[in-house]
């Protein structure tokens, strides 16, 4: 990994401003999948590691794919190359450098949700009492060159990084029925959203933690319960019969 005003320098990120103490949030227009793997070459954070692989070794998803393609140089068909294109590009790629980051006692720092890939860049970036960090239905690549931890993991989250899905929504509860009718049935919860691609870069800073470890917890996001069906009614009583 280059170090971390490299990394700025070449998003082309203001260096002296970074020096400052600053903090520069950018956003890159990347139109094709050899733009981004060009991109990850000069920020050195392509790796020769083994991307999942499910039965008769083919990667799990096209997003699997791409990452592979980009981040552990594997190679795609023509095929894929064509969906990748169609579904995920162009992206707004966000950049976000920081020389020295201070996540405060019991803050929680949000990566954000539901994005297009981010980068976040820090020189050394410090976890307080009860500091976490979660990203959630978004790509990451977290890029350290020191990562401090003062107090192990948050007691409720028993996690430094979090990354998560989206619960599916819950839908509306269904209207009354007509009279005499029975209520009808409730809609089916939404899906779940899912945790997706991250990696996390520590450089020659190592990691500085009294536990000694850096947890890192990742759920997608649980299917949303169901809709109530609606209520049903009775039928109405005739009236009194005449004299």
């Amino acid at each position: 990994m280059n170090s971390f005003f490299n990394i700025a320098m070449n998003i082309g990120q203001n260096i002296e401003v970074l020096k400052n103490g600053e903090t520069i949030s950018s956003i890159l227009s990347i139109n094709n999948i050899d733009a981004l793997k060009e991109l990850a070459l000069g920020l050195d954070i392509t790796f020769e590691t083994t991307p999942p692989i499910a039965d008769g070794n083919m990667l799990l998803s096209l997003e699997d794919k791409l990452f592979a393609y980009v981040f552990n140089n594997i190679s795609l068909s023509d095929e894929d190359r064509i969906k990748i294109s169609a579904i995920f590009f162009p992206i707004g790629l966000k950049v976000v450098s920081t020389k020295n980051r201070v996540i405060e006692t019991n803050e929680v720092l949000d990566f954000g949700t539901s994005q297009d890939l981010v980068i976040h860049n820090y020189d050394t970036l410090t976890m307080e009492t009860g500091a976490s960090m979660k990203i959630a239905n978004t790509p990451l690549i977290l890029l350290a060159q020191t990562l401090v931890i003062k107090t192990g993991n948050v007691p409720l989250k028993n996690y430094d990084l979090g990354i998560l899905g989206i619960t599916g929504n819950t839908p509306p509860k269904k209207p009354k029925a007509a009279n005499g009718c029975e209520g009808e049935k409730g809609s089916d919860g939404g899906n779940g959203l899912p945790s997706l691609f991250t990696r996390v870069v520590i450089g020659p800073g190592g990691i500085n933690s009294i536990t000694n470890q850096f947890v890192i917890y990742s759920h997608s996001g649980d299917g949303g319960d169901g809709g109530n069906g609606g209520d049903g009614t009775n039928l109405l009583s005739g009236a009194n019969g005449g004299d």
